[in-house]
C-alpha cells in the first residue's frame, strides 16, 4: 500500500515538472504583448481619471482644512512672485525691443503698445507664465507628495484617519486654481510697465501716447480669456503634480521620475488647453449682416479687437465664414482692389512691378506698356514718376501707403476695400489720403469699402458708416445718424477718440 502510495505521488511531481519545464520553453505570442501594453495604458488612464475625479470631489465637500489652502497660497503664490514680475518685465521688454528695431511697422508709437498689450493678456502671459510655473511649482509638489508616499507618510495619514486627498491633494489644487489668475494679472501689469518703461527710455517714445493707446487696446474680453487660461493652466499643473507624486514609487528615483513627468505631462497638457480655449472663444464675427450700392463709400467703424481685420479677409475670399456666405454680385475676386493694413508690398520688387505685378501675364501686354500704366497710377495717387524704379524699403509710411492704393486700382476693380488706409500716419498724411479716397471715388465710380477706427477720416470719406462692436453690426447709417446716434458705445467712442 504504501509502495504505491510513493509511486502516485512521483507520478504527480514528475507531471507538474514537466510542465514547468514546458512553461520556460514555451515562446510568448507577440499579441500577447500588445495586448498587456494597452491593458497597462487603460489602467494608466483609468488611473488617472479616478485620481482627478476623486481629486476633484474632495476639493468641493466639506470637510476643509483652510489652514493648509493658506500655506500653500503663500507658498505657490507669494513665493512665485520674483520670478513671475523677472519673466513679466522681460516679456514686456522684448517685444518692445524687437518691435523697436523693425522697419516694417509703421508709426511705432501707436503700433507698439497695440502689439504689447494684446500679445500679453491674450497669451503669453498666461501662458509663458504657467510654463515658468510648471518647473518651479508642479516639480516642488511632485516631489513633496512623492517623498511622502516612500517615506509611508500617506500611509500613516490613513491609519490616523485622515484622508489624503483631503489633506494633501485637494489645498494644492484649490490654491493653485486661486493664485495662478492673480499671478498672471501680475505679469500682465508688470509686462506692460516693462514694455512702457523700455519704449519711453530706450526708444524715446512719448509716456502720454503709450499709455493712451495701451488702454484704447486693452480690451476686457481678452483680459477675461486669459484669466480662465489661467485658471485651467492651474488646474493642470496641480492635479498632474498631485497624481505623480501619490503614485511615486522606487524610492529616490521614482521621485526623480515623478517630478520629470509631471514637468512633461502639465507643459504638453497646457499647450494643448490653450489651443483648445482660444478656439473655443475664437468667435469674431456674429451673425453680420449689411448691404452696399454701387458708387457708395462705406465705412465700417470699430475698436481693436471688434473684428475688423479678419472682416476684412472674408468680404476677399482670404478666410472662409463658419456659417452663412458673402454675396457680391460679381463672383471674381479679380474685381476686388485691396489695400492691406501694412501696404504688403513685395520688397523685392520695384514700385511700378508692385503696382503692375501679375498684370502682364494677365492681359498680355508688353512690359513697358505695364510701366506705363503703373505710372498712370501713381499720378492718380498723388506721386512723382521718379519713384517708379525706386524699392518699397525706401519709401516713407504715406508713400508706401499711397504705392498700395495705387495696386489696389490698377486693374480697374468694382469694388475697393481699404484696410486701416490712415494708420500711422500723421495727420495731415492721412488727411492727404482721404482727399485721393475721396476723389477715386468720384472719377472711378467705384464702391469703396474702408476698414478703420479712425473717426476722423470715417465721417469725412463715408456716404454710411456701419459701426461693429463685439463682432456685430450695432449701427447703420448716415454720417449725420451716426454723430447724433443714441447708443452710449457710439457716442463713447466718438468722445474718446476725439
Amino acid at each position: 500500500m504504501k509502495k504505491n502510495f510513493n509511486a502516485w505521488v512521483n507520478k504527480i511531481i514528475q507531471k507538474k515538472t514537466s510542465t514547468l519545464n514546458y512553461g520556460k520553453r514555451r515562446k510568448i505570442a507577440p499579441h500577447s504583448v500588445k495586448c498587456n501594453n494597452y491593458v497597462t495604458i487603460d489602467r494608466r488612464l483609468g488611473s488617472a481619471f479616478i485620481f482627478f475625479i476623486q481629486s476633484l470631489y474632495h476639493c468641493f465637500v466639506p470637510p476643509y482644512y483652510f489652514s493648509n489652502v493658506a500655506k500653500q497660497i503663500i507658498e505657490i503664490g507669494f513665493f512665485s512672485l520674483p520670478i513671475v514680475g523677472l519673466t513679466g518685465v522681460f516679456i514686456g521688454a522684448a517685444i518692445v525691443l524687437q518691435s523697436s528695431l523693425s522697419d516694417s511697422l509703421i508709426n511705432q508709437e501707436q503700433i507698439i503698445p497695440k502689439l504689447v498689450t494684446i500679445t500679453i493678456i491674450k497669451e503669453l502671459g498666461p501662458v509663458l507664465i504657467s510654463l515658468i510655473m510648471v518647473g518651479k511649482v508642479g516639480s516642488s509638489i511632485a516631489a513633496e507628495i512623492g517623498t511622502m508616499r516612500i517615506t509611508e507618510q500617506i500611509d500613516a495619514l490613513t491609519t490616523l484617519n485622515i484622508n489624503p486627498f483631503k489633506y494633501l491633494i485637494a489645498p494644492r489644487i484649490l490654491a493653485s486654481i486661486i493664485v495662478f489668475p492673480i499671478l498672471t494679472v501680475c505679469a500682465d501689469l508688470i509686462g506692460i510697465f516693462g514694455g512702457c518703461i523700455t519704449a519711453v527710455f530706450e526708444f524715446n517714445h512719448n509716456l502720454n501716447i503709450y499709455i493712451k493707446y495701451t488702454a484704447q487696446f486693452f480690451n476686457m474680453y481678452d483680459f477675461i480669456v486669459g484669466l480662465i487660461k489661467a485658471i485651467a493652466f492651474g488646474a493642470i499643473i496641480s492635479v498632474s503634480s498631485c497624481y505623480y507624486g501619490y503614485h511615486c514609487k522606487e524610492g529616490a528615483r521614482g521621485v526623480g521620475v515623478a517630478t520629470t513627468s509631471t514637468v512633461v505631462l502639465s507643459s504638453m497638457l497646457i499647450i494643448l488647453a490653450n489651443y483648445m480655449i482660444t478656439l473655443i472663444h475664437a468667435t469674431v464675427l456674429k451673425d453680420l449682416s449689411f448691404d452696399i450700392l454701387k458708387g457708395e463709400s462705406l465705412v465700417i467703424l470699430g475698436g481693436s479687437g471688434s473684428g475688423k481685420s479678419v472682416l476684412t479677409k472674408t468680404i476677399i475670399g482670404l478666410l472662409a465664414p463658419d456659417s452663412g456666405s458673402v454675396k457680391i454680385n460679381s463672383k471674381s475676386k479679380n474685381k476686388f482692389g485691396v489695400l492691406f493694413q501694412n501696404s504688403a508690398l513685395f520688397d523685392y520688387v520695384t514700385v511700378w512691378e508692385n503696382i503692375s505685378f501679375n498684370y502682364k501675364k494677365r492681359f498680355n501686354i508688353s512690359k513697358k506698356e505695364a510701366k506705363q500704366l503703373a505710372i498712370e497710377k501713381l499720378n492718380d495717387v498723388g506721386l512723382e514718376e521718379s519713384i517708379a524704379d525706386m524699392f518699397p524699403i525706401e519709401l516713407s509710411g504715406g508713400m508706401k501707403k499711397r504705392v498700395a492704393l495705387a495696386r489696389a486700382i490698377a486693374h480697374n476693380p468694382e469694388i475697393i476695400l481699404l484696410d486701416e488706409p490712415t494708420s500711422g500716419l500723421d495727420p495731415i498724411m492721412s488727411d492727404i489720403v482721404n482727399e485721393i479716397i475721396i476723389k477715386l471715388s468720384k472719377d472711378l465710380n467705384t464702391t469703396i469699402i474702408t476698414i478703420t477706427h479712425d473717426i476722423h477720416s470715417a465721417f469725412k470719406i463715408a456716404d454710411k458708416i456701419a459701426v461693429l462692436h463685439e463682432g456685430e453690426i450695432i449701427s447703420h447709417g448716415t454720417v449725420q445718424e451716426i454723430q447724433n446716434t443714441n447708443n452710449e458705445y457710439i457716442k463713447k467712442f466718438i468722445r474718446y477718440i476725439r
